[in-house]
């Protein structure tokens, strides 16, 4: 622990280096721990990444306030209008959707019609693909030598229930979606009900003409849409979908609050009923880790809050 005088005040400061951090608030994370939310990845020998379990953490806090002042943005913004309940809209996927999304979630494996399948090597993967169905489309499996195939869309439920919530609201508003394929169905869907629509995400950047009114509504990408933006002349944001990082979730919550904002903001949240959007709802509203949440739902056979009944139903509607 190094010390040194600080040349503003005069007072004695501690500094810690990178080994003496390590050393003194962490420790190897266990198999238990790895979902943890006070896990930090450092390098260890031969420069691997591992995960550590944070320890010592009121030492640490205390050392940052002696320095920092810890505000909420009701504190920082006292005016801000009010925030309304989150408000969920629900759909069903079509029977022939829900056979794609029962065998996704059973096999791993899902027939897309004729020689085409879609699949998934892993848990996290599974969640990524049932999220992308949910969302109406899913991209299928290339062969060996074969260059990878456009996404097929397999569903339009959502982005029906969509295009009705835009044909009630003429007011400017956000629609945040995580895949390419989520923006491509909420483009439709604008059009469909007559709006006007722009885009930001990684191939597009047009947050600055849909500042200047040039379209009522901006399709966001959630990872481009969360950080550092200005989204204050929308009062309504709609989640076609949410991804999976609740930092990112928790940035574009915040992006139309500031001191521009002077109506009351409202989320409103599309949902597959029976899917894998209303676990990543409940994990996002939780503070929770998305893909555990899901695959620990997915382990023990449920399927969002559907009961056994329902759901024996559901597959037999979807077989027939």
């Amino acid at each position: 622990m190094a010390k040194r005088v600080c040349s503003h005040c005069g007072r004695i400061e501690e500094s810690m280096g990178y080994v003496s951090f390590r050393q003194r608030h962490t420790r190897p994370a266990t198999k238990a721990e790895l979902r943890d939310k006070d896990l930090v990845y450092l390098r260890g020998m031969g420069g691997v990444l591992q995960r550590y379990k944070l320890i010592g953490l009121d030492e640490i806090e205390e050392k940052m306030y002696q320095r920092a002042v810890r505000v909420t943005l009701a504190e920082v913004f006292p005016d801000l209008p009010p925030i309304l309940p989150d408000d969920l809209r629900t759909c069903e996927l079509e029977p022939s959707a829900r056979r794609i999304y029962r065998e996704m979630e059973r096999e791993m494996v899902a027939d897309l019609g004729g020689t085409d399948v879609a699949t998934a090597s892993n848990g996290g993967v599974k969640v990524l693909r049932l999220q992308q169905l949910t969302g109406g489309s899913l991209a299928p499996m290339a062969m060996p030598g074969e260059e990878q195939r456009p996404p097929q869309v397999v569903s339009t439920a959502k982005e029906h229930l969509l295009r009705d919530i835009l044909a009630d609201t003429e007011e400017p508003l956000v629609v945040f979606g995580r895949f390419h394929t989520d923006l491509d169905a909420i483009h439709r869907a604008c059009e469909a009900a007559g709006r006007t629509s722009l885009e930001l995400s990684g191939r597009r950047g047009e947050l600055e003409q849909w500042k200047a009114g040039e379209a009522q509504v901006l399709v966001t990408q959630i990872q481009a849409g969360g950080v550092g933006i200005d989204l204050t002349r929308a009062a309504l944001i709609v989640y076609y979908s949410m991804g999976g990082s609740l930092i990112d979730y928790e940035q574009s919550r915040s992006r139309p609050l500031g001191p521009r904002q002077t109506r009351p903001v409202s989320y409103l949240f599309l949902i597959a009923k029976g899917t894998v959007d209303e676990t990543v709802y409940q994990a996002m509203r939780d503070r929770k880790d998305v893909v555990g949440a899901v695959v620990d739902r997915l382990r023990s056979g449920q399927r969002g809050g559907e009961s056994e009944g329902e759901r024996d139903a559901t597959d037999d509607e979807a077989a027939s």
